[in-house]
């Protein structure tokens, strides 16, 4: 899976109220692309 699909997937958990498995998929992705910045942005929407 592509790390954009994977990011919009996150996002569609969130919005359906799977927060946990939201923020679970993107610390993955975060721990696996450290430097790709959508990554952190997303995130950063998720914590916030």
């Amino acid at each position: 899976m592509s790390t954009e699909l994977a990011i919009q997937r996150a996002l569609e958990d969130a919005r359906q109220g799977r927060l946990p498995q939201a923020l679970a998929a993107v610390r993955s992705l975060a721990q696996r692309k450290p430097k790709y910045m959508n990554v952190a942005q997303v995130l950063g929407l998720l914590l916030a």
